[in-house]
């Protein structure tokens, strides 16, 4: 059994466009915050460690970075999905990003080719709403946009829309 990526016609292009609508959204973030992160705005733990790549993989996924056994320094930042401060008994996305130093070769981000560092990040899939990337770039504007407007509550009192795009709905501040 072998797999195959197929990249669609303009999909760099596509994607470069999501990706500059979403740093858009950033600066427009750090505007009013200091930390001016869209989403994941809280991290919590900075654990240091190492990451091994084990010898024996299996040929389909001795790729890249795991083409061949390795140990690397390692950063870990657990956050919250969520773009805007909340109790952690909220429901939320989790995400785990691990930042990977000194590690050899080529990348593939334009800018960083040269770049000793490899970032691996993870989030619980199933609290995604979107399938796509142009689907997630969507709803994270329209959630940004949302919470830039107030609205009413049940009381009639105003308050500003506070929604995670990869949990469940809307939450009132």
């Amino acid at each position: 059994m072998s797999w195959r990526e197929e990249i669609p016609v303009g999909e760099a292009e596509a994607h470069e466009a999501l990706a500059a609508r979403l740093v858009a959204l950033q600066r427009q973030r750090a505007q009013t915050r200091t930390l001016g992160r869209a989403l994941h705005y809280r991290s919590f733990g900075d654990p240091v460690g190492r990451f091994e790549v084990l010898d024996g993989l299996p040929s389909w996924a001795q790729v890249g970075l795991f083409a061949s056994p390795g140990r690397f320094d390692a950063l870990a930042r657990f956050s919250s999905g969520n773009g805007e401060p909340q109790p952690d008994t909220r429901p939320d996305a989790r995400g785990l990003a691990v930042k990977l130093l000194g590690v050899p070769g080529k990348k593939l981000i334009k800018g960083l080719e040269d770049a000793t560092t490899f970032d691996l990040v993870c989030a619980q899939p199933h609290h995604a709403r979107a399938r796509t990337a142009a689907e997630f770039v969507g709803l994270v504007e329209t959630v940004a946009l949302a919470r830039s407007r107030p609205r009413a509550t049940s009381s009639g009192r105003s308050s500003s829309a506070r929604s995670c795009p990869c949990c469940a709905g809307p939450k009132t501040a």
